[in-house]
């Protein structure tokens, strides 16, 4: 298992909503940006659009609906710079975490690589 990236925050808003980090697998600069206008975060590899997650908030519960990455550009990381962009923003309004799309559920299980404490029993990420 390959180590995991250092998260690098670069801007925050006054609520603590994150609105772009960047974290290196490699080689390659992912950066990964919260969308305003949709419930996404929207990921890029050198400022070009790489990918998205898509996710819906209802009742205190941010439910992670669906991962795209491109073809070309999966198994980079991009997947799972999303998702721990959805994680940090999760733990920073005290939202649980619902992994409905089956990437996020499989890396926020206990036995894959990501965690969070944010829905039972899960452990934080590290």
């Amino acid at each position: 298992m390959a180590p995991r990236p250092l998260l690098s925050l670069k801007k925050e808003d006054g609520t603590g909503d994150i609105i772009i980090f960047s974290i290196r697998f490699g080689s390659m600069q992912v950066f990964v940006r919260r969308n305003y206008r949709l419930p996404r975060f929207d990921a890029y590899v050198e400022w070009e659009a790489a990918g998205y997650l898509t996710y819906e908030i209802q009742d205190g519960i941010l439910d992670i609906q669906h991962t795209v990455v491109k073809p070309e550009l999966r198994g980079n990381g991009i997947g799972e710079a999303l998702l721990e962009a959805a994680v940090k923003y999760a733990e920073k309004n005290n939202l649980k975490i619902k992994p409905t799309c089956s990437y996020a559920a499989k890396k926020l299980s206990p036995n894959g690589e990501m965690a969070s404490g944010t829905c039972c029993p899960l452990q934080p990420p590290k």
